[in-house]
């Protein structure tokens, strides 16, 4: 198990799908302990790279923080690239519904037309 101490808090590692602790999985992840489900990715990414398992603790610290931003700024590519897409879909759907309109307005008018000629007959 890694624990991480920030502070006054010690982050635990947590089950990314599950938010609850790995050692206890009845607890429900705290707020300030969301940091640790980076860290342990990063961790693991930098201990496999290394065949001498100590680290300098500035060393470590600076990785970790690359890795959680980089990860971080992943996540916000992503969510924007979901928000162009539904925007998308919403243009689309905007679009088909003034279609829709439309032609149902071109029916409606022929329709009238064709009574005014069949009536006046």
């Amino acid at each position: 198990m890694l624990h991480i101490k920030v502070g006054d808090k010690e982050l635990e590692l947590v089950n990314v799908k599950t938010g609850k602790p790995e050692s206890d999985m009845r607890k429900q992840k705290p707020d300030h302990n969301r940091l640790a489900c980076g860290a342990k990715d990063a961790f693991e990414d930098f201990t496999s790279r290394k065949i001498i398992k100590q680290f300098d603790y500035n060393e470590l610290a600076k990785f970790f923080s690359i890795n959680i931003k980089e990860k971080a700024e992943e996540e916000l590519k992503k969510e924007r690239e979901r928000r162009e897409r539904a925007e998308v879909i919403a243009e689309g759907i905007k679009e088909a519904y003034n279609n829709l309109f439309r032609d149902y307005e071109r029916c409606k008018d022929a329709l009238a037309d064709w009574e005014r000629r069949f009536t006046t007959e």
